[in-house]
């Protein structure tokens, strides 16, 4: 046998090496994928999994005691539910609400001076209603808030602070009160729009309305209390 190799060996010898380093890239490949992981370093996590998990239980009762105080007030049914709890950018907050929704200042002491209790028009509209003589109808979405009309919400959010009190009670005493209620467009210097925020969303029904909810708190506000989530 010859020891010199034809075109045809030295071809099959340099495919099968280059299939070898190839299924050894990719092996390789593979073993690092679950050490690789994405990073924004523009909006660090500050909650951990079970941070979050307990604010989630924090706002669930909260929407509990939402749900039965509102309808109490109105005598119709009424349901809330959360739907998320997430850390956005202030500005990002703004964005995802409409201009004309119901921004109510509330200081939570001693967790923040500053928060945000929203009402989209068609839940405030529905509150107004009710409360005035009526069926608890949500506004048009054009309609505008008077003065009176933003006074009979700040009335409601005072007796929804209490049970938001109560939601906090077994990891924090806070106490809540309203400084302001504007149209979201008055707040949007609040808090700086690149500011961390905790959002925590509700689906709300009054009646035949639907509707949302929010309250947004700054999340370095939250993060000094962590200790007390755990």
């Amino acid at each position: 046998m010859s020891d010199i190799l034809s075109n045809e060996e030295i071809s099959a010898l340099l495919g099968a090496y280059r299939a070898a380093e190839s299924l050894g890239k990719t092996s390789r490949e593979k073993q690092a994928d679950p050490q690789v992981r994405l990073y924004d370093f523009a909006r660090p996590d500050k909650f951990s999994r079970d941070h979050i998990r307990t604010l989630h239980s924090i706002h669930n009762k909260y929407a509990t005691s939402f749900a039965i105080t509102l309808s109490g007030l109105l005598h119709v049914a009424v349901g809330a539910e959360l739907l998320s709890v997430d850390q956005v950018t202030y500005r990002e907050y703004c964005s995802s609400v409409p201009e004309n929704t119901l921004f109510c200042d509330v200081s939570l002491e001693p967790l923040t001076s500053t928060s945000i209790f929203e009402f989209s028009p068609s839940i405030a509209g529905a509150c107004i209603d009710g409360l005035t003589g009526g069926g608890a109808i949500a506004f048009s979405h054009d309609a505008d808030l008077t003065d009176i009309d933003r006074a009979i919400m700040v009335k409601v959010v005072d007796v929804l602070l209490k049970k938001y009190e109560e939601a906090w009670a077994p990891y924090i005493g806070i106490q809540a009160a309203v400084r302001e209620a504007d149209v979201r467009g008055s707040f949007n210097q609040m808090f700086l729009p690149t500011e961390p925020v905790l959002v925590c969303a509700f689906e709300v029904r009054i009646g035949q309305s639907t509707g949302m909810a929010s309250v947004c708190v700054p999340a370095g506000a939250v993060e000094a209390i962590l200790p007390n989530l755990s």
